[in-house]
């Protein structure tokens, strides 16, 4: 039987990162889907340790983490068959992910 997350967030920018991270911390089991191989969308995904962004980025990154969020980066949402069901691709695969809400932060 597949997984079904209580919360699935498509987009994993800064906005996605926040409505994941939140939605973990209240205790329901949530998934974050993006596109690129690494979360932080187009303000987060070059931060270096020198870029102004860098402390607040790792700062989430972490929050991710702590709050068990299941990431599935390098996935594109392409099919939705029925209702509470996605279908990603990635580049060597396709997943099925089951949910009962869906926010979208693209």
């Amino acid at each position: 039987m597949l997984p079904t997350f209580d919360v699935v967030v498509i987009g994993g920018g800064p906005a996605g990162i926040a409505a994941a991270v939140r939605a973990a911390e209240c205790g329901v089991k949530v998934a974050i889907v993006d596109d690129n191989s690494f979360l932080g969308g187009q303000i987060w995904r070059k931060a270096s340790s020198l870029d102004a962004h860098a402390t607040e980025a790792a700062t989430w990154f972490n929050r991710v983490q702590r709050a068990k969020v299941a990431t599935f980066c390098g996935q594109r949402v392409f099919y939705q068959p029925e209702p509470g069901v996605l279908i990603c691709e990635g580049d060597d695969h396709v997943l099925e992910l089951r949910y009962r809400n869906l926010v979208l932060a693209t």
